[in-house]
């Protein structure tokens, strides 16, 4: 038994799933929800984009790292913003803090619509933000603490 509804579990099983991981963060007013890839995909009655016209897009989510004694479950999550404003943005101390959920889904290949129900894989919020930048790149890299 999974913690999967049974649609999404069958969906998964098939030979060949068509998945998708989500990201929400729910900055000081604004929610950015981005999926990984391109496209533009509707659950929980929001919207998700491979591009955010403001922010940008991810760039890679890495694994969960379990925590160890006292320290928390983290996440790294890294997004490449659209502008220098768009960093700037999000790596300010305002933003430190913001809630963050990401979900694992599948997509029905035929119609394009979500299976009910993705997974949320973690629930936690922005922490610590590192900001790397060369000539022709922008990295917004950030650790994501579990809220449990």
């Amino acid at each position: 038994m999974t913690q999967m509804t049974p649609q999404l579990d069958a969906a998964l099983a098939s030979p060949a799933p068509t998945i998708f991981g989500a990201v929400e963060i729910l900055l000081p007013g604004y929610a950015l929800r981005l999926i990984q890839g391109s496209g533009r995909l509707y659950f929980g009655g929001n919207t998700f984009v491979g591009r955010d016209a403001t922010y940008g897009v991810i760039d890679s989510v890495d694994v969960i790292a379990d925590g160890t004694g006292d320290e928390a479950p983290e996440v790294t999550l890294t997004l490449l913003p659209a502008s220098d404003a768009a960093a700037a943005t999000l790596a300010s101390a305002t933003m430190q803090g913001s809630q963050v959920s990401i979900w694992l889904g599948a997509v029905n290949p035929a119609t394009g619509i979500v299976i009910p129900d993705p997974l949320l894989v973690f629930l936690g919020a922005l922490d610590v933000p590192t900001l790397k930048a060369s000539e022709h790149r922008r990295e917004l890299e950030y650790r994501i603490v579990s809220v449990f």
